[in-house]
């Protein structure tokens, strides 16, 4: 699955690369401050392991600091973020 951000008018972002996850992504939380959170079925985001839940920083890239201590371990399909 491919994921790619997109501008408030629905316009692909140019500053954002696309995102290739190894299985579904189920769901995405846009946080007020710009990362994504990810849920779903997969277990790697552009090649970096992660069990179904990961951030994206805004330009698209995995957010290597923010690492849950846990492993989801089954379908991630929704999410809650702080504000």
């Amino acid at each position: 699955m491919v994921i790619k951000r997109l501008l408030p008018d629905g316009s692909p972002d140019p500053d954002s690369q696309l995102v290739v996850l190894n299985h579904d992504g189920v769901s995405a939380t846009l946080k007020a401050d710009g990362p994504v959170y990810l849920g779903g079925y997969f277990t790697s985001v552009d090649g970096v392991t992660g069990q179904n839940l990961l951030r994206l920083n805004t330009d698209g890239t995995v957010d290597a600091g923010c690492r849950p201590g846990f492993a989801v371990c089954s379908r991630l399909s929704g999410q809650l973020v702080e504000r």
